[in-house]
């Protein structure tokens, strides 16, 4: 019994280490408070509901911190080669596509028209920010 125990305790270690490998959360934490508080604001002070404002930023830094938890971690290995701007293109690139997918997605499901170009802006404007801090953090704090 001590044997079967043990292994599964050393199987959660292992596994928490393999999704260190692909995963940046303490980047990505940061990232979905930052963008999360932003779209909670946003949606706050546009004339809605407190409970609008609350899914909407709720759902913003869930996805904030997953996307940016997977590509900050991209973003530094890509910066490896000591090729900045490959570093910063690819990850901003798969970011807004896939931003742009979820809008298209939302507006076909809903049957609403949501404004796209409006939605992927700030993913435009700030993804190679964020991407860039994540390089220049990890440069100073390694993993």
């Amino acid at each position: 019994m001590n044997n079967l125990e043990t292994t599964t305790e050393t199987e959660f270690e292992n596994l928490g280490d393999r999704f260190k490998h692909f995963f940046d959360y303490k980047l990505g934490a940061k990232g979905g408070a930052i963008m999360g508080c932003g779209v909670w604001l946003s949606t706050f002070f546009n004339g809605r509901d407190i409970s609008s404002a609350n899914w909407s930023g709720l759902f913003q830094g869930v996805y904030t911190f997953s996307m940016a938890s997977l590509f900050s971690k991209m973003a530094v290995k890509l910066n490896e080669n000591n090729n900045r701007l490959v570093a910063l293109a690819v990850p901003t690139v798969l970011t807004t596509l896939i931003t742009l997918g979820v809008h298209l997605l939302k507006g076909e499901l809903l049957d609403i028209d949501p404004n796209y170009i409006r939605s992927v802006m700030p993913v435009l404007a700030l993804s190679p920010v964020g991407y860039n801090y994540s390089i220049r953090y990890r440069a100073k704090h390694p993993y």
